[in-house]
């Protein structure tokens, strides 16, 4: 499950050490916790993701959690995605140069 950050910490560090990087080499998406939320939140979120609002805060916040995961790992792969085609692209003009 780790496995997936560690990548990421490569990917950024990678930039960082290639100095072109600059914030958004860095970038990590927000990992919201839907516990921590109070219940308005939790609410008015699963009603702004259409998700079923059962009224049981625990039922809820787990429901949102599982939302709230999936945008995650959504984010993440989209940034993976990116950098990845960043650095293909640097590459490509590195070789092109040469």
């Amino acid at each position: 499950m780790f496995s997936e950050f560690e990548d990421i910490q490569d990917d950024s560090s990678a930039a960082a050490g290639s100095g072109g990087g600059d914030d958004s080499d860095n970038y990590m998406p927000e990992r919201r916790v839907a516990k921590n939320m109070v219940r308005n939140e939790i609410m008015h979120m699963l009603q702004e993701f259409g998700a079923p609002f059962k009224g049981f805060e625990d039922e809820d916040a787990e429901t949102l959690q599982k939302i709230l995961d999936e945008k995650y790992e959504e984010e993440l792969e989209t940034k993976r995605a990116e950098r990845k085609e960043a650095r293909m692209l640097a590459a490509k003009q590195v070789r092109h140069e040469q």
